[in-house]
């Protein structure tokens, strides 16, 4: 009985050693470290409008450092993993100063029933470039995001008597997703903002769906699953289980 059972043992740990070397090292699932491409955008800024069609976003460092700011969502496909590394958007400095902004703050967050809900990535951005109102940052650490609902929040850090605002250019296409959503916990707008994440048709009732431009550069992969060599361990041991079982119901016979 026992030998019988080492022999199996030892055929589906053999089995197992070879599925491992098919597939190759374990938890080799994509293609991280490629160089990045465009997991997602929607960059069609709309121009008209007050300040050339941006709306701010912007922690105000010379008002008690008060934030008023806008976030947009995004879905990661179903079997899929993406890995963001840089994210871009259209915005421009408007108001009595032309910036520069001190950094940027990027944020990530998880869904909310159709709200931003819990911070998943929060970087600070000294360093970034600028051409054709296209704002790019290269995120500190890359942010791996399984599939599901996500949103994304761009602000920058300036002072406001010295370097006027910023905003974040409104997208000219139809809605995508969920429209986009606002806040200004301490009032530090005009515009009556709400003070927690709320849909931006409620401060803007004038618009029928509000979105803005944004684009995830990274790299994608699709979601691990249970390699073949642990279901080989898996079925090998309920085999072994399942023989053990019948012979010992044998011997009571």
């Amino acid at each position: 009985m026992k030998k019988f059972t080492m022999i199996l043992i030892s055929v589906f740990m053999m089995g197992s050693l070879i599925a491992q070397q098919a597939e190759g090292p374990a938890g080799n699932y994509g293609s991280l470290g490629a160089s990045a491409s465009v997991l997602y955008s929607q960059m069609n800024p709309y121009t008209g409008g007050a300040h050339g069609g941006v709306v701010a976003s912007q922690q105000f460092t010379d008002i008690n450092n008060d934030i008023a700011q806008v976030a947009d969502d995004f879905m990661v496909p179903a079997g899929m993993t993406w890995n963001i590394t840089d994210i871009s958007v259209f915005g421009n400095y408007f108001g009595d100063s032309t910036g520069p902004a001190t950094s940027f703050q990027v944020q990530i967050y998880s869904d909310n029933a159709g709200l931003p809900g819990s911070i998943i990535s929060d970087q600070n951005i000294a360093m970034w470039s600028e051409n054709g109102g296209v704002f790019a940052f290269g995120l500190t650490t890359p942010v791996s995001l399984t599939t599901g609902h996500y949103w994304v929040s761009v602000y920058s850090v300036q002072d406001y008597t010295e370097d006027g605002q910023w905003g974040w250019s409104w997208n000219a296409d139809d809605q995508i997703n969920t429209e986009v959503s606002n806040m200004d916990p301490n009032n530090v707008l005009s515009e009556n903002w709400p003070v927690t994440w709320t849909n931006g048709t409620v401060t803007w009732p004038q618009h029928s769906s509000l979105d803005v431009c944004f684009e995830l550069q990274g790299d994608e992969s699709t979601t691990p699953v249970i390699p073949v060599s642990n279901w080989a361990i898996v079925l090998g041991v309920f085999l072994i289980g399942a023989f053990m079982v019948i012979r010992y119901r044998r011997t009571l016979a």
